[in-house]
């Protein structure tokens, strides 16, 4: 095996290669960054972990990279801030607007309210309006884990027009991260749902 040169960050010429191909793979399914990344921002002060995981899940790491500003590289990407599932109404009213913004649709958003059940203060409907339509989303929030029916919904229904949602759960964080591509993107989605699988296997 041919020695790796060591790079600054404690990155070899193999994680460069393994950097510029990921990106190659995220402008060809569409993903453009709204500026360009580099090796550094993965190996900046404080990210020694992210390089580890860039070796295991490099198309994963970049599309929740944030920048020195602590802005995201690409559009329909939201790493969701909050562990596991929400426990109250408010929180998915929260859900829909972080969602619309991250997919670009908060100026077609409108409305948003919520309807509790008769004697409820737990279950009931959330509903908006998105550009001319109104999507009501039901609801019953179980004390300890939420409604993550009602969270899959939102997350479905603020798609930009021609993606599907694609769920990435990172069991170091707890959190989940929403990857919005187009319909056709089949491989893309194999290609992540491949390298975390590995990465749940081998961590």
């Amino acid at each position: 095996m041919a020695l790796m040169k060591k790079m600054s960050g404690d990155a070899v010429e193999a994680d460069y290669r393994l950097f510029e191909a990921a990106l190659a793979t995220l402008e060809s399914a569409g993903f453009i960054p709204r500026h360009e990344p580099s090796l550094a921002d993965v190996t900046q002060k404080g990210n020694s972990v992210l390089l580890r995981w860039l070796r295991a899940r490099p198309l994963t790491v970049l599309l929740s990279l944030r920048d020195v500003d602590d802005e995201q590289f690409f559009d329909h990407v939201w790493v969701d801030p909050v562990e596991y599932t929400r426990l109250s109404a408010g929180e998915l009213v929260e859900l829909v607007r972080d969602v619309a913004a991250a997919t670009g649709r908060e100026d077609e958003l409108g409305g948003v309210r919520v309807i509790f059940d008769p004697g409820s203060a737990c279950s009931g409907s959330l509903s908006y309006r998105l550009g001319q339509d109104v999507v009501d989303v039901s609801f019953d929030m179980d004390p300890d884990f939420g409604d993550e029916d009602a969270e899959a919904q939102i997350v479905r229904a603020l798609a930009p027009e021609g993606t599907v949602p694609h769920l990435l759960f990172d069991r170091a964080s707890a959190r989940c991260t929403v990857v919005w591509a187009p319909v056709d993107n089949g491989s893309f989605f194999d290609a992540l749902d491949a390298e975390n699988q590995t990465a749940v296997e081998e961590a």
